[in-house]
């Protein structure tokens, strides 16, 4: 894992369409200051949750977009998918437009 990833295991459709990340909270970093960016992300550090909890917004690919962007310009960091990730709620096509709103490819 690098430094300026934060690595999701798993991700969870909630209703009515957010998203929710668990991950492996990173070395020396502390997500409990990732609402500042006022995008209606939250930390929850017993779930280890990045949770989406914007309540105008229906849409899976909204909210991880929300997320990640979140991430990004708090923190300077990326989201990185774990070797063993599992996608709870989704059909097969959110689930992949899911994971290229979380995820992606260098450019």
């Amino acid at each position: 894992m690098s430094c300026q990833e934060i690595v999701v295991e798993a991700v969870t459709k909630q209703e009515p369409g957010r998203v929710f990340l668990q991950v492996i909270q990173p070395t020396g970093v502390d997500l409990q200051f990732i609402y500042r960016a006022a995008l209606s992300i939250y930390w929850d550090p017993v779930e280890t949750e990045l949770q989406d909890r914007y309540q105008a917004e229906s849409s899976p690919l909204a909210s991880a977009g929300r997320i990640a962007r979140t991430v990004r310009e708090e923190y300077g960091m990326s989201l990185a998918p774990s070797p063993h990730l599992r996608y709870s709620g989704f059909d097969e096509a959110t689930r992949a437009r899911v994971a290229e709103a979380l995820f992606p490819a260098p450019s």
